[in-house]
């Protein structure tokens, strides 16, 4: 069984002190808050732009400017199921609306959603593939048909995907020398940060095969590049096969920590030691060919 639920939405934006009288053009005075008001009546020997309830005192009402915000429903259809295309399932009511609020000023709103049944789902499982994660690709492997199988009992209209990533291909996150770039590990491939190994496919029964054929890698620290790699499965949406109108999953599998901003300042550094390290080996054998 599917449930409503409707919610009162309220938009409060705003300033609640007297910062009217400071203003001095109708627009200013307007967008301060939904307290001030603006008095366009001639000769008006007091501050133009005032608390409403001062102005009602000092200003003729047919001079006041005191707009209120509106509310207009541009797009209201009804709540329904998957209808006979991909897409014309409604969970939301309503579709589109058009508010204008001024600051500090509430607008109520009723907002219904359902869940709506047999609706598409987009499943990409992003996998850590360094070489610690091997058994855990192997389990994956065997239960990749029972999770296409399990999926595919919440909705007809299901694709699966398969991404992985390993880490940086710099020092120190990988052995930076060219043998080891190639085979970090024994039997491993070449240390990568982001493969798309399958984009989103309703042939979920290649999903096994994929992860079965997918060799492992491996990196030197601790933490993985699998923020780089999830970065690029939710932006590249034409490559991993994102559809606009599905429920959209994203699995994120690893058995360990990530790198986070600053982590790059390392790789600076380490460059600037190489560099200083190699500036020295320069200058050592100058002095010594010059003694020569």
């Amino acid at each position: 069984m599917s449930a409503v639920f409707a919610r009162q939405a309220t938009v409060n934006v705003g300033v609640t002190s007297n910062n009217c009288l400071s203003k001095e053009r109708c627009g200013q005075c307007i967008a301060e808050s939904d307290l001030c008001a603006w008095c366009t009546q001639e000769n008006f020997g007091s501050p133009r732009c005032d608390l409403l309830t001062n102005l009602k005192k000092t200003c003729k009402e047919s001079a006041i400017i005191a707009p209120t915000g509106s509310l207009k429903l541009i797009q209201d259809m009804s709540l329904s199921d998957k209808g006979a295309r991909e897409g014309e399932a409604i969970q939301i009511k309503p579709q589109e609306l058009r508010i204008r609020v001024r600051p500090n000023s509430v607008q109520k709103l009723k907002v219904e959603f359902r869940q709506a049944v047999d609706y598409p789902i987009d499943l990409y499982y992003l996998m850590d593939l360094s070489n610690s994660m091997a058994d855990d690709k192997a389990k994956l492997a065997k239960l990749g048909n029972k999770l296409a199988d399990e999926m595919k009992n919440i909705t007809t209209n299901f694709r699966l995907g398969f991404g992985s990533f390993v880490d940086k291909t710099v020092a120190p996150y990988v052995n930076s020398h060219p043998d080891k770039l190639k085979e970090p590990c024994p039997k491993c491939a070449a240390p990568y940060g982001f493969h798309n190994n399958m984009p989103l496919s309703e042939k979920t029964r290649e999903f096994a095969t994929k992860v079965e054929n997918a060799p492992v890698s491996g990196n030197l620290d601790a933490p993985e590049g699998g923020f780089d790699a999830l970065m690029q499965a939710i932006v590249c949406k034409e490559e991993i096969g994102w559809r606009n109108t599905s429920r959209k999953l994203l699995v994120f599998s690893t058995d360990n920590a990530f790198h986070y901003a600053g982590d790059g300042k390392v790789i600076l550094l380490i460059k600037i030691l190489v560099l200083a390290f190699e500036y020295f080996v320069h200058s050592q054998t100058s002095k010594r060919k010059n003694q020569i």
